[in-house]
């Protein structure tokens, strides 16, 4: 599963294993990309179509998030989890829908803590990033490629 190189004929390509709604195992393949970028987002909308649906509130997607953890998780680390979402995630995102999270907003967000002299560390949010794959959202890996830019050198600050 992924997005390869095709040597020979120069162009890139996505391969994929996934389970229909029916829970039956299927593979895709879609050849012919010029760039690794233009495959992988191809294979964010296609997973996306499969999965999501785009309209669903965050708050909403925590909700579905905080049951499956409550089976999965120490109290502690629910307690901690439901703790957190709620002083810092649920405030700025609750009411906006999945499709609408981009990674401005997510900036905006992270700045927005920033300013309350939380650390860099607090700010990237493993919790976030956690909820939105844990759901099996992907939103045009706005939020994988957002967490692994955002902080370049240990006390860089966002700009």
């Amino acid at each position: 599963m992924g997005v390869y190189k095709d040597v020979e004929r120069g162009t890139w390509f996505v391969e994929l294993r996934y389970k229909n709604a029916y829970g039956e195992p299927k593979k895709k393949k879609k050849r012919g990309f010029k760039k690794q970028s233009e495959t992988k987002k191809w294979e964010a909308r296609f997973l996306n179509s499969l999965y999501s649906d785009p309209e669903i509130t965050f708050e909403n997607l925590y909700n579905e998030y905080i049951k499956d953890n409550e089976k999965r998780c120490k109290k502690t680390t629910l307690y901690n989890k439901k703790s957190y979402f709620k002083s810092h995630i649920l405030p700025y995102f609750g009411k906006m829908k999945i499709k609408d999270i981009s990674a401005l907003a997510i900036r905006k967000w992270q700045n927005e803590l920033l300013k309350n002299n939380y650390s860099q560390t607090y700010c990237t949010n493993n919790y976030l990033h956690f909820l939105i794959s844990h759901s099996n959202f992907i939103i045009l890996n706005k939020i994988h490629v957002l967490y692994l830019e955002v902080w370049v050198e240990k006390n860089q600050k966002m700009k």
